[in-house]
Formats: structure tokens, C-alpha cells, sequence
């Protein structure tokens, strides 16, 4: 697919036949990230309109099925908006679900495999950065405890061994 592939272009094209895709879809959260992704890529004179855009959907596909992936893209649509509120809340849900899924696996309850854990890193490093760039919440309080959280499941990441795990 296009998502796999990271081709943008293709995805971007495809757009107009993905919006058709209702709320009442089972797959409308698929398509809501699909739609979402493509536009957090785009750079240039239009990245404003479409993080924007990505953020509208992204929120609508959060309404009905709440998942780490439109977290993420969330997060990264309120970078490009500079949303500070809208950017820790989505950090703060994005460490929430990498923390419990690294306490599952800590108890032999999940496998957590080489291409998760490095995309778990990924996420958790550039939040960390946009928290340290300047992207402050409402409140410099619940923003300083949000990076404080990244931080500590940053820790937890890398002292977490994939060899430790039942197959």
C-alpha cells in the first residue's frame, strides 16, 4: 500500500476516494490516519492548511476509535500548528499508551517486537523534543510533568531488552 511504501504523493492522490468513507465504516479510523498521514508530511507554503486539516480528521477518527497511531499523528499536526495545549495532551496520551503496553511486556503479557520498540523510541524522542522546543501546554506545570513522564519512559525504553521476552 501506499502507507507502507511512505509514498505520499500516491496516498495524497487516493484522498478524495478515502474521504468518502463514512463514520459508520468499520474502517473509518483507518482512513481518518491514512488521511491524517499524508497531510503531516507536507512541507512548504500549504503545511499550515494541511496540519490543520490532519488535525480535524484526526480528532473525528479519536471519537470513534481511540488509537496510539492517531495520537501520534495528532501530536504531530499541533507541532506543525504550534498548539501547545493540543501537542502535551497528545504526548501525554501517546506515553500513556507506550507506558502500559512496556508494563505488559514487562509482565509477559505483550510481545513487543525490534520494529515496535524502535518506533516507540522514535515517538518517544521526538516528543520529547517538541516538549523541549518550546510546545508548552496550558499550563507550564502540567507541560514540565508530561516531559518528565516521556523522560522516565524514555529511561524504561532503553534499559528494556527485547532478548527478555517469551517468543
Amino acid at each position: 500500500s501506499a502507507a507502507l511504501k511512505q509514498d505520499w504523493r500516491s496516498l495524497a492522490a487516493l484522498d478524495r476516494t478515502l474521504a468518502t468513507s463514512e463514520v459508520t465504516d468499520p474502517w473509518f479510523d483507518k482512513v481518518a490516519q491514512l488521511r491524517a498521514e499524508w497531510r503531516t508530511k507536507v512541507v512548504g507554503s500549504s503545511a499550515f492548511r494541511m496540519a490543520t486539516d490532519a488535525l480535524r480528521i484526526v480528532d473525528r477518527g479519536l471519537q470513534l476509535s481511540p488509537s496510539l497511531d492517531l495520537y501520534v499523528l495528532r501530536a504531530a499536526a499541533a507541532a506543525e500548528l504550534n498548539d501547545g495545549a493540543a501537542f502535551v495532551e497528545s504526548a501525554a496520551v501517546v506515553a500513556a499508551y507506550i507506558r502500559s503496553k512496556l508494563t505488559r511486556a514487562e509482565k509477559d503479557e505483550y510481545h513487543i517486537s525490534e520494529e515496535e520498540m524502535a518506533a516507540m523510541k522514535g515517538r518517544v524522542r521526538a516528543l520529547i523534543r517538541g516538549v523541549q522546543s518550546g510546545l508548552a501546554g496550558t499550563s507550564a506545570r502540567r507541560t514540565k510533568n508530561v516531559q518528565n513522564e516521556l523522560k522516565k519512559i524514555k529511561d524504561q525504553l532503553d534499559r528494556f531488552t527485547l532478548e527478555d521476552q517469551p517468543s
